[in-house]
């Protein structure tokens, strides 16, 4: 078996949860009432929902932390992998 490389899967992990992390708030910054819309659709009562408000400052935060969740988790993962495929 190939041994998975640490650092690229980690990033590779990284980089796709900023990715999909972008896209989301993107969603949310030119439809932000779509979660509230399918919330209140829920059949429990969920029409204390507000449109979610991300600051600048929040957005940066994520996209740190998601690239650093995604290189721990990736690097790990590519270790125990390697270590199991002996």
């Amino acid at each position: 078996m190939a041994k998975l490389k640490p650092v690229q899967l980690g990033l590779s992990l990284g980089i796709s949860l900023v990715i999909i992390y972008i896209l989301r708030t993107v969603i949310f910054w030119i439809f932000p009432n779509l979660i509230v819309n399918l919330a209140r659709k829920l059949p429990y009562d969920m029409a204390f929902i507000k449109p979610a408000v991300i600051l600048p400052s929040a957005f940066v935060t994520g996209i740190i932390l998601l690239l650093a969740i995604g290189l721990a988790f990736g690097y790990v993962f590519a270790l125990v992998y390697n270590r199991i495929a002996k």
